[in-house]
């Protein structure tokens, strides 16, 4: 793990950037914490840079509990390097989605509701 940036915010917290194996991702820490505190993984829906302001409150929230908080970026958002797995998981669900437009019933075991729900909300989507 490489750390890249530190910075003290106002409320007590130290947010260090770091990137480990090609993965950037961020964390928080009680600046008054002189021994190890428990981790807490915090999840988004991908690009740190969109969900930073939202990820910082929890993670200020976890901190004044005597928690460290951290966030790593998605596969194929922000710097991460993209998983031809995920990017052709995305394009099938995407092919999914146009058929579910064009047509009354789903050619999935599960509903239009879910497919769409999940495709219309992909941060990545560029159609």
């Amino acid at each position: 793990m490489q750390f890249v940036f530190e910075r003290r915010l106002d409320d007590g917290v130290v947010e260090n950037q770091f990137i480990l194996n090609e993965i950037p991702g961020v964390l928080w820490m009680p600046a008054s914490a002189t021994e190890p505190v428990p981790l807490i993984l915090l999840g988004h829906p991908g690009g740190l840079d969109t969900m930073y302001p939202r990820l910082t409150e929890r993670a200020r929230t976890s901190t004044v509990q005597g928690f460290a908080a951290a966030t790593i970026e998605l596969p194929g958002s922000g710097e991460r390097p993209r998983w031809p797995e995920v990017d052709q998981a995305r394009a099938d669900l995407q092919d999914a989605a146009q058929f579910l437009r064009q047509n009354e019933r789903p050619p999935l075991p599960f509903g239009r509701q879910q497919v769409m729900r999940f495709v219309d909300h992909d941060p990545m989507r560029t159609a």
